[in-house]
Protein backbone atom coordinates (compact mmCIF):
# COMPACT_ATOMS: atom_id res chain seq x y z
CA UNK A 1 0.00 0.00 0.00
CA UNK A 2 1.49 3.08 -0.96
CA UNK A 3 0.76 6.38 1.17
CA UNK A 4 -0.55 9.46 -1.72
CA UNK A 5 0.60 13.00 -1.03
CA UNK A 6 -1.51 14.77 -3.91
CA UNK A 7 -3.17 16.90 -0.94
CA UNK A 8 0.02 17.31 1.15
CA UNK A 9 0.94 21.11 1.10
CA UNK A 10 -0.60 24.28 -0.35
CA UNK A 11 -1.12 25.21 -4.04
CA UNK A 12 -3.33 25.55 -6.73
CA UNK A 13 -2.75 22.01 -7.82
CA UNK A 14 -2.39 20.60 -4.53
CA UNK A 15 -3.87 20.46 -1.00
CA UNK A 16 -6.02 23.95 -1.17
CA UNK A 17 -6.35 24.40 -5.08
CA UNK A 18 -8.01 20.46 -5.22
CA UNK A 19 -9.47 19.47 -2.05
CA UNK A 20 -10.18 22.61 -0.35
CA UNK A 21 -7.35 22.48 2.67
CA UNK A 22 -3.89 22.97 3.43
CA UNK A 23 -2.53 20.17 5.62
CA UNK A 24 -0.60 21.68 8.80
CA UNK A 25 3.21 20.46 8.76
CA UNK A 26 2.66 19.41 12.51
CA UNK A 27 -0.29 16.93 11.24
CA UNK A 28 1.54 15.83 8.53
CA UNK A 29 4.59 14.73 10.70
CA UNK A 30 2.25 12.81 13.22
CA UNK A 31 0.63 11.34 10.53
CA UNK A 32 3.66 10.26 8.67
CA UNK A 33 5.07 8.66 12.38
CA UNK A 34 1.52 6.91 12.52
CA UNK A 35 1.85 5.52 9.18
CA UNK A 36 5.73 4.26 9.04
CA UNK A 37 4.96 2.62 12.78
CA UNK A 38 1.90 0.80 11.29
CA UNK A 39 4.16 -0.56 7.71
CA UNK A 40 3.39 2.03 5.60
CA UNK A 41 6.85 2.78 4.55
CA UNK A 42 6.17 3.98 0.64
CA UNK A 43 4.92 7.30 -0.34
CA UNK A 44 3.88 8.75 -3.75
CA UNK A 45 4.33 12.31 -4.93
CA UNK A 46 5.24 14.22 -8.04
CA UNK A 47 6.75 17.79 -9.24
CA UNK A 48 3.27 19.00 -9.80
CA UNK A 49 1.79 18.05 -6.46
CA UNK A 50 1.10 21.48 -4.82
CA UNK A 51 3.99 22.97 -7.23
CA UNK A 52 6.79 20.60 -5.68
CA UNK A 53 5.58 21.31 -2.24
CA UNK A 54 4.74 17.56 -1.80
CA UNK A 55 8.05 16.78 -2.29
CA UNK A 56 9.81 18.80 -0.21
CA UNK A 57 7.17 18.09 2.67
CA UNK A 58 8.17 14.36 2.22
CA UNK A 59 11.91 14.58 1.76
CA UNK A 60 11.79 16.78 4.82
CA UNK A 61 10.31 14.05 6.86
CA UNK A 62 12.01 11.43 5.76
CA UNK A 63 14.94 13.57 6.62
CA UNK A 64 13.73 14.22 9.76
CA UNK A 65 12.79 10.61 10.71
CA UNK A 66 15.00 8.27 8.87
CA UNK A 67 15.81 5.23 10.45
CA UNK A 68 14.45 7.24 13.66
CA UNK A 69 10.72 5.63 13.14
CA UNK A 70 10.23 2.02 14.37
CA UNK A 71 7.94 -0.17 13.11
CA UNK A 72 8.20 -3.13 16.28
CA UNK A 73 10.50 -2.19 18.86
CA UNK A 74 14.34 -2.96 17.00
CA UNK A 75 13.45 -2.52 13.53
CA UNK A 76 13.16 0.70 11.86
CA UNK A 77 12.71 0.96 8.11
CA UNK A 78 13.69 2.83 4.98
CA UNK A 79 11.40 4.87 3.31
CA UNK A 80 11.05 4.70 -0.08
CA UNK A 81 9.18 7.30 -2.96
CA UNK A 82 7.21 6.88 -5.78
CA UNK A 83 7.75 9.92 -7.59
CA UNK A 84 6.76 11.39 -11.15
CA UNK A 85 7.42 14.30 -13.49
CA UNK A 86 5.40 15.53 -15.98
CA UNK A 87 6.68 16.82 -19.42
CA UNK A 88 4.38 19.75 -19.95
CA UNK A 89 3.95 21.37 -23.24
CA UNK A 90 4.16 25.10 -21.58
CA UNK A 91 8.01 24.53 -20.46
CA UNK A 92 10.94 24.73 -21.81
CA UNK A 93 14.17 24.46 -19.79
CA UNK A 94 12.79 23.60 -16.76
CA UNK A 95 10.98 27.23 -16.91
CA UNK A 96 7.18 28.53 -17.43
CA UNK A 97 7.31 30.25 -20.80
Amino acid sequence: IVIGTWSWGDGLIGGAGVFGNKTDVNILREVFVSAVRNGFTMYDTAEIYSNGESERLVGNLINYYDGKVEIEPGTKKKIQISTKYMAMPFMKKGTFI
